[in-house]
């Protein structure tokens, strides 16, 4: 593989990348979502943003044209729109 992004203590069960795919989102069973810089040089992808959810997250989205803006989609059936903190 290109690169192993291990981070989350559960299933990842989805992934979402920014217009310009310099960031991705992985979504868990662990009920985080965690932002990747994946821009970076060499094999360490930096996790740059880890937030903890009420439930287990089943999908992620981010907006287009807009990477600090994203949407998350829990096991209850909420979905969460989310601003990500400057840094």
């Amino acid at each position: 593989p290109l690169a192993v992004l291990s981070n989350h203590a559960k299933t990842v069960t989805c992934l979402a990348s920014s217009e310009g795919g310099a960031k991705l989102l992985s979504g868990s069973a662990d009920h985080t979502v965690k932002l990747w810089n994946v821009a970076s040089t060499g094999s360490a992808f930096q996790c740059v943003l880890t937030k903890r959810f009420a439930q287990p997250v089943l999908c992620v989205g981010v907006a287009p044209g807009e990477e600090n803006f994203f949407a998350v989609g829990m096991a209850d059936g909420c979905i969460s729109l989310e601003l990500r903190p400057p840094h």
